[in-house]
């Protein structure tokens, strides 16, 4: 894709398991007692979004993934896989008065690879030539270089974010006020497909979003000798007790 002509992506585009891949969303700031409250699906069309008491995002009840499946072709991230269907605002509540005072931001707390990678995940916005320019890194060495800034009533439709590797990552993102009104939002977690990887995580053999033991059964399905199967987690020939093991040790 050539991201030089701008696009908008919309709705759900397949289903893997009990996880969903899908497209925009918008997150934003609201405030509950002096502490940020990250809040989605307050749009009529994103209804089925939802941040589950873990923080994990959710689609319809399952977990989200964001395909990250095209390479920028020009800019000084040339080649990396770069999306926009999260849009991180600050604007939807702030009319509500429980924003005022406050100067959002939402920091890339962590970033962890699942399958592929290791890489970095940056967040920046779009320019005139649909070159990506990045203002939040998760290798920033500061809380503000981490930090992608929505201030107060923030919505720019420019906005994206890029990963230097393929890589199937959970991101947590944290709002936080530069201001120091308002305290921490807990952390909000977003999974990522960037480029050409498994959306299971290793042992998720169901690709539940979860180890648990429906993977368990999927490896006593196939024990014995299975060459190359799914349920041989360790790589020995076998799927077997081994496998089960492993398969219980990343349970949850």
């Amino acid at each position: 894709m050539d991201f030089k002509k701008k696009w908008v992506a919309v709705g759900v585009t397949a289903a893997f398991g009990n996880t969903v891949t899908l497209a925009h969303d918008h997150i934003s700031v609201d405030t509950v007692g002096g502490k940020i409250v990250v809040r989605v699906g307050y749009y009529g069309n994103e209804g089925g979004f939802a941040i589950d008491p873990a923080g994990r995002l959710l689609a319809d009840g399952r977990l989200a993934v964001f395909p990250v499946p095209d390479a920028l072709t020009s800019g000084p991230l040339e080649g990396w896989k770069a999306g926009f269907d999260i849009l991180l605002t600050s604007d939807f509540f702030a009319s509500t008065g429980r924003l005022n005072g406050g100067h959002f931001r939402y920091e890339v707390a962590s970033i962890t690879p699942l399958n592929g990678g290791p890489g970095t995940l940056v967040w920046g916005d779009f320019d005139t030539n649909w070159d990506f320019q990045p203002s939040a890194s998760s290798a920033g060495a500061t809380r503000e270089g981490r930090s992608f800034n929505v201030g107060f009533g923030g919505h720019n439709h420019d906005q994206g974010y890029a990963f230097s590797a393929d890589g199937l990552y959970d991101v947590s993102l944290v709002a936080w006020d530069s201001n120091g009104i308002y305290a921490d939002s807990a952390p909000v977690t977003i999974r990522f497909q960037a480029g050409q990887v498994s959306s299971c995580v290793f042992a998720d053999l169901d690709c539940s979003g979860a180890v648990d033991m429906g993977d368990v059964a999927l490896i006593l399905l196939d024990f014995g000798p299975c060459v190359g199967c799914d349920a041989d987690l360790d790589g020995n020939g076998a799927a077997d007790f081994g496998d089960v093991a492993l398969a219980l040790l990343s349970f949850g």
